[in-house]
């Protein structure tokens, strides 16, 4: 299914839904495990624990914190394409950062991408 035969569009998730491009959901998922597998890991772990700012979430965070929203959104789709359980409440978007494992923080940011990239692919 492409974008444009969404019909009607979600609200709430049009924002999300509109920033992608018109393409089969299939050549999606392989344009986005291509672009992670592409992605400079000796840059990424250089970086994994700078910050832009004090007080700033690092960039290890930042991958940890859309890696969470990505397997919240894919559950939701799961729920709502077989017709279960009832509207997902709201989630506080900062209660990882505030509750993360001790232990999940010294993972380093490649480990995080290829941990993304393996569920991914047996997922399809």
């Amino acid at each position: 299914m492409k974008r444009s035969q969404i019909n009607p569009m979600p609200q709430y998730y049009d924002h999300y839904i509109n920033l992608v491009a018109d393409v089969e959901l299939s050549e999606a998922f392989d344009q986005s495990i291509k672009q992670l597998n592409e992605l400079d890991r000796d840059l990424l772990t250089r970086l994994a624990d700078q910050t832009y700012a004090p007080d700033k979430w690092t960039v290890k965070e930042i991958l940890q914190h859309v890696i969470d929203w990505e397997r919240i959104l894919s559950y939701r789709s799961l729920l709502f394409a077989r017709s279960v359980g009832s509207n997902p409440q709201d989630i506080d978007p900062h209660y990882w950062q505030r509750t993360r494992r001790r232990g999940e923080n010294n993972r380093c940011a490649d480990r995080r991408v290829e941990g993304v990239t393996a569920n991914d692919q047996t997922a399809l």
